[in-house]
């Protein structure tokens, strides 16, 4: 490579990525994202091909095979808006049957170069289109056209692409949307939320399922399909399918209520110890409400029950572990809970249906750190200064102490120092 520049092989399903190492974004956590879309593609494109070989049996010849890799001239159109490496559409070509054409989409044209070296390194130039274009351009440009799915995933917010993703998607199409500002989202910044998405987050345990209103009131999930899809899973290749199907089997077990609440919030409340979440469940279904897991968090609870009998529950279980009152104030909600009427009788017997099968059968229903101090990652620097030979992390690092020896005297040693030989 020019200017001593190494290239490396990344490997994730059947798709091969040359990247240069010090100009790759790649975060190997979204590899559960990329699967589950890979999935979920795979199923659509094998309904729509079912669906057309039922109506045009006699009149079109029909290319029997299903393996993906190979172009169908009956098949599905993928949009990948913003492409980067072009991970996202190789594996879908590799993965996913009966496709006709994909369009890996990147503004930068150093990332469309890398694109097309991905492309004929994973030899489906038939299948993959490389586009040096704005995502918006391109999506608007193929109103007329459309595509059957539409892939967004920007580094960030998504929210501007939406209405071209949306005008350039067929009737009945898939749109795979990913946004990457969780922080935004989950209410540290309400400004910027109302900027980015025209609505104000709130910091609350249930940030993942509400950006503050207004509230989606209707079934979370299309059940049907999301059983389909954990039988497809079962039979496919993918790294992440334990997690996969663990997510999906709790969100087949999943209440169709808006919001849920955390046990060990509910219970600091009112500075009270924290019941196992089955004697909690159990305490709900022996009163004659419903109660569920949400898939976006490992201590939810999801239930039918109005606000006072979730804390019937509190108080009774407070009864059993007494809390310290004299250390609460007289004024504290807490105290206030604590001495309210009960409205139910509470009873934490063990109930059949306290502990859902998707625990039971010890599947990996929620995300684990894959290493130490994991975060998200850095944002790509293709599009920035290639001139800069350190990113901007590195440049900061120690800037306050630079700062301090470049102003301080000659020679003198730091503050700390001299203050400490005193």
């Amino acid at each position: 490579m020019e200017g001593g520049e190494t290239q490396k092989i990344i490997k994730e399903g059947k798709a091969e990525i040359l990247v240069l190492e010090k100009n790759v974004f790649y975060n190997p956590v979204q590899e559960f994202n990329r699967d589950l879309s890979v999935a979920v593609l795979s199923l659509i494109a094998k309904e729509k091909h079912e669906n057309f070989t039922a109506i045009k049996t006699e009149t079109v010849k029909i290319n029997p095979s299903d393996q993906a890799g190979v172009k169908h001239e009956n098949g599905i159109t993928i949009l990948e808006a913003l492409s980067a490496t072009g991970l996202r559409s190789i594996r879908y070509a590799k993965e996913v049957p009966y496709v006709r054409q994909i369009i890996a989409n990147d503004i930068s044209a150093k990332a469309v170069e890398s694109i097309k070296r991905n492309i004929q390194h994973n030899k489906i130039e038939d299948l993959v289109t490389p586009s040096h274009e704005d995502a918006t351009m391109v999506m608007y440009q193929n109103r007329k056209t459309r595509f059957d799915a539409v892939d967004l995933d920007p580094y960030g917010c998504p929210s501007i692409f939406l209405d071209g993703a949306v005008q350039c998607l067929d009737n009945g199409g898939l749109l795979l949307v990913t946004a990457t500002d969780m922080a935004v989202l989950a209410g540290n910044s309400p400004e910027t939320c109302f900027v980015k998405y025209g609505a104000v987050s709130l910091k609350s345990k249930a940030c993942h399922e509400i950006i503050g209103g207004p509230i989606w009131l209707g079934p979370l999930h299309d059940q049907p399909f999301v059983r389909e899809l954990i039988d497809s899973i079962e039979t496919m290749n993918l790294t992440t399918s334990k997690r996969l199907i663990g997510v999906l089997n709790v969100v087949t077990e999943e209440l169709d209520t808006p919001l849920y609440y955390v046990l060990d919030r509910l219970m600091s409340i009112v500075r009270c110890d924290t019941p196992s979440m089955v004697k909690f469940r159990s305490g709900l279904l022996n009163a004659g409400y419903n109660v569920s897991f949400s898939h976006a968090h490992r201590l939810s609870i999801k239930t039918d029950a109005p606000a006072e009998v979730i804390w019937d529950v509190v108080r009774a279980w407070e009864k059993i572990h007494p809390a310290k009152r004299e250390k609460l104030g007289k004024e504290s909600p807490a105290l206030a809970i604590l001495t309210t009427e009960s409205t139910k009788e509470i009873s934490f017997d063990l109930h059949s249906e306290a502990n859902p099968e998707s625990r039971r059968m010890h599947m990996q229903r929620f995300q684990v750190n894959p290493t130490v101090n994991w975060g998200p990652g850095a944002r790509s620097t293709t599009i920035i200064d290639l001139s800069e030979k350190t990113s901007k992390r590195a440049r900061n690092q120690n800037k306050h102490k630079k700062k301090f020896e470049e102003t301080s005297p000659s020679g003198s040693p730091p503050l700390k120092q001299q203050k400490s030989n005193v």
